[in-house]
């Protein structure tokens, strides 16, 4: 055999290895295919099942529980309309640090609650009361019966206000919202006019209508920072946007200037929060939180606050 021959002899063979290597492959890839879609059709049919096979254990159970049946683990009661309720987060009030009483309260009588309400409470003990004296009040959200400040700022200061105080925290904002869960803007705004102007009109109800009825809510993201700018030059004040620089900041407060923070998720919130720097004292910033007086009675330093400011306005006459 000569050595072209010889040549053309390995390369025909060569080829029929690498021709079958390829076959190999996609043979393999198919195999794979198949059975990841096999897995999958597997995986939906059980959870479909399972979820099937539960909702008629729940209808055939239901008749059967009451308002005040009892687990046989001991644990508190849970109504039947409970079981709507997402059971992660069942656990999750169950397992918080709450006088009993108060929570079997909840438990007890959960489908009063907003799913959300509950939610909000899972990750803020402070709302504790609020959510309590929620059924009660919640034919009250759109009162407007007057409100009284007198006792809530002290000339010179920037008052804490909370959005979930009764006085206003029940009462709507937007068609689905209530300013104790989602009024952390006009609160913000609020305690700023008030601490500025002494106005008492101007409590965080009155801006949320304000907001509201002035197009700086937005249903799908809650308060526009227009809020922050044209809407408080509408209500009397003068507002700028400034860098997020500690000297910047520092001296803005200097000058009386309080600043509105447009929060990122972190230390005050999962979602999107707002609070106002009141002061600057000792290298660190003063805060008025309006969903928390735990957070708003300590002082933070500017590492602290920076890396969850996503924007910033400093507020005068």
């Amino acid at each position: 055999m000569t050595s072209s021959e010889e040549l053309k002899k390995r390369t025909n063979i060569k080829a029929r290895r690498k021709h079958r290597r390829r076959r190999r492959a996609r043979t393999n890839l198919l195999k794979f295919v198949l059975l990841t879609g096999l897995l999958i059709l597997v995986v939906f049919g059980l959870h479909y099942g399972v979820k099937n096979i539960g909702n008629k254990f729940k209808e055939w159970r239901q008749p059967y529980l009451t308002e005040n049946s009892q687990p046989p683990d001991g644990s508190l009661s849970v109504n039947v309309s409970s079981m709507d309720i997402d059971n992660s987060l069942l656990q999750q009030l169950q397992t918080m640090d709450l006088p009993s009483s108060q929570l079997k309260q909840i438990t007890s009588h959960i489908e009063d609650y907003p799913e959300r309400m509950l939610e909000a409470l899972t990750k803020n003990e402070e709302l504790l009361d609020y959510v309590l004296a929620y059924p009660e009040n919640k034919d009250l959200m759109e009162n407007d019966q007057p409100i009284d400040l007198k006792n809530d700022w002290e000339e010179g200061k920037i008052p804490l206000f909370l959005q979930w105080d009764s006085r206003w925290g029940y009462h709507s904002y937007g068609t689905e919202g209530l300013i104790g869960l989602d009024g952390c803007g006009p609160t913000c705004l609020s305690m700023v006019i008030v601490g500025l102007t002494l106005d008492l009109q101007k409590n965080p109800q009155a801006i949320a209508s304000f907001s509201e009825d002035n197009g700086y809510l937005d249903p799908a993201a809650g308060t526009t920072w227009a809020l922050m700018t044209t809407g408080a030059r509408q209500l009397g004040i003068q507002a700028e946007e400034i860098r997020l620089d500690e000297s910047v900041m520092k001296n803005e407060l200097s000058q009386g200037h309080p600043i509105i923070c447009s929060m990122r998720p972190g230390d005050f919130t999962t979602t999107g929060h707002f609070i106002v720097l009141t002061g600057y004292r000792d290298g660190e910033f003063t805060v008025n939180d309006p969903n928390s007086r735990s957070r708003s009675s300590r002082t933070w330093s500017y590492s602290e606050l920076s890396y969850q400011i996503k924007n910033l306005w400093a507020f005068s006459l």
